[in-house]
């Protein structure tokens, strides 16, 4: 049922000195639950919004984490995530970009990058938006120095 409805994401930052972080704007609205990155999609390892909440990745590093739709329920998955700088001393983070992402029970999956900020590149590849699950997807974050 909602089991097959799911997708894991890797942020990956391609800066050289900017630390990023996510930040779920709503979380209480997002259907399903979140695991832990994993090589194998079928062992979903749960974990809470709040261990992902404000994660920091470095520059040069990735950070992944899945969410699928409830086992053995009629229902998929969906949630939004924003990309933010890491604030620093005197300096206040930036918005970067909002991922969407849904993967429903029945009908098209959906998945989009949009208020992506100036300065920045936000790319993504591998949303399956035919299949099931949404799979595994890969957000590229590049800062353009101007």
């Amino acid at each position: 049922m909602g089991w097959n409805q799911w997708a894991l994401f890797r942020f990956s930052n391609k800066t050289y000195d900017d630390t990023l972080k996510l930040v779920f704007p709503n979380k209480g609205d997002h259907w399903g639950w979140p695991f832990a990155d994993t090589q194998d999609s079928g062992t979903r390892n749960r974990i809470t919004y709040d261990e992902i909440q404000d994660k920091e990745i470095g520059p040069q590093t990735s950070y992944a984490y899945g969410q699928t739709g409830k086992q053995n329920e009629w229902a998929g998955m969906e949630g939004t995530v924003d990309i933010w700088t890491k604030a620093a001393a005197g300096i206040s983070g930036q918005k970067i970009a909002r991922v969407y992402y849904s993967c429903p029970w029945s009908g098209k999956n959906q998945f989009t990058i949009t208020d992506i900020a100036s300065g920045w590149n936000v790319t993504h590849w591998g949303a399956d938006y035919d299949g099931d699950a949404l799979g595994s997807i890969t957000i590229e974050e590049v800062g353009i120095r101007l």
